[in-house]
Formats: C-alpha cells, structure tokens, sequence
C-alpha cells in the first residue's frame, strides 16, 4: 500500500509541475522537425525516446517494451501523420552521440521531447519508468499517455 501511495505522489508531482526545459534556440541537429512539420495544422512533434545499452537489462527492456505499447495503443492515429514518434536509441551506439550529448545522459532512459516550431521542451520519465515498468507497466502506460495528452493541445490552440 505505501508503494501506491509513493506512486501516486510521485505521478501527480510529475504532471503537476511541468517541469520540461525551454530551448529558444532552433535545434541544428534534427531536420526532421522542418519536414514533419509541412502541414500548418501541425505545429507540435512528440517524441519518445527510449535510451538503452547494447545489452539492456530487463528493466531497460520493460520501459522499451510498454513505451512502445502506449505510443501504440494511444497514439496510432498521430504515430501515422508523424505527430508521435516512438524512438529507440543504442546508447553505445557512436552515431547516436549528439543526440546522448544535447540530452546530457550517461545511462539508459526515457525522455519525451515536444517540439514546436524552434522550441523544445524536455520531459525525464527515467525514474519513474524504471520504477514502474516491471511490476505496474499499466501505471506507466497511463504516465506516458498523460503526458503526450498534455502535450497534444498544444496542437489545438
């Protein structure tokens, strides 16, 4: 019962306090948010990145696994137009280390990016995923689909 209640308190604190970094700068690295962004009904790109080793650990494998089924579950019709993107990213992997650097990380995680026009705001899921991915992958689904909610207005103003 007191795990719930850790659970509860640590999601509401999570989404109640958006706590995702501004970046006023245009991201050089990425131009992918210029071709997505053709049509001018879509303004906002989510994506969810899902950092791992070469040889991830079940735990690294759960978050992969339910991030990917919530983006899937909840978000096909957006995944099809491009506006959600579910990313998977080889941490040991060389080509990926611009993007590990603009993140700052140094283990495997799961971040969701909102980008809109030249800004971007970052949101750190690592904990909380890794906390629930194993034993209440439900919770996490529902975390993630939450949070891309969240983000989606921004598309409808």
């Amino acid at each position: 019962m007191y795990k719930y209640s850790i659970l509860i308190i640590f999601i509401s604190i999570l989404f109640a306090c958006n706590t995702g970094t501004e970046n006023n700068q245009p991201t050089n690295d990425d131009s992918s948010l210029k071709s997505d962004v053709k049509n001018a009904d879509i303004e906002a790109i989510i994506e969810v990145y899902n950092i791992h080793t070469a040889n991830p650990d079940s735990a690294s494998i759960e978050v992969g696994t339910y991030s990917e089924k919530a983006v899937d579950r909840y978000f096909s019709k957006e995944k099809d137009r491009g506006v959600v993107k579910f990313i998977d990213i080889n941490f040991d992997d060389s080509a990926n280390k611009a993007l590990l650097d603009k993140f700052e990380i140094a283990n495997s995680g799961l971040y969701i990016v909102c980008k809109k026009t030249d800004k971007e705001s970052i949101e750190n899921l690592t904990d909380f995923a890794f906390l629930t991915a194993e034993d209440e992958p439900e919770m996490l689904m529902q975390a993630i689909k939450t949070n891309i909610d969240d983000k989606l207005k921004l598309n409808k103003k």
